[in-house]
């Protein structure tokens, strides 16, 4: 458990820069593509990044209120313009139904804790030209 404390410890440290700014988590259940949310890494980080002073929305398919968490979070519609308007797009469950290549050519930064953008982008023609 130390070491998860401190991985979402790290995690909110990481977006101090933007902490005054508007931070949208994808993803907050415990793993893809379930709707359990116990023991989900995502709170944490969502009521770390609050409590720092980030404005913060999320948004899962498999989840649409996080009020029974104890939560008072916005829950966003995954689109193009909620996802321009976050300062910082914060990966930390990669749901399979969520379209990659969409979300990394609107967002203008990422946290990507899952490494999707990277093992979802495509593979370089490593041939000599």
């Amino acid at each position: 458990m130390k070491i998860v404390y401190h991985t979402k410890s790290h995690i909110a440290s990481y977006l101090l820069h933007w902490l005054i700014s508007q931070v949208l988590v994808l993803g907050v259940t415990y793993k893809p593509d379930i709707d359990d949310l116990r023991e989900s890494p995502a709170l944490d980080i969502i009521k770390l990044l609050s409590k720092l002073g980030a404005r913060v929305s999320y948004h899962d398919p498999f989840v649409t209120s996080l009020k029974a968490e104890g939560l008072d979070v916005a829950f966003a519609e995954l689109t193009d313009e909620s996802l321009r308007k976050a300062d910082c797009v914060m990966i930390v469950t990669d749901h399979a139904t969520y379209d990659w290549e969409r979300i990394r050519a609107s967002a203008h930064a990422f946290a990507d804790y899952r490494n999707v953008l990277k093992r979802d982008r495509p593979k370089r023609d490593a041939r000599p030209r």
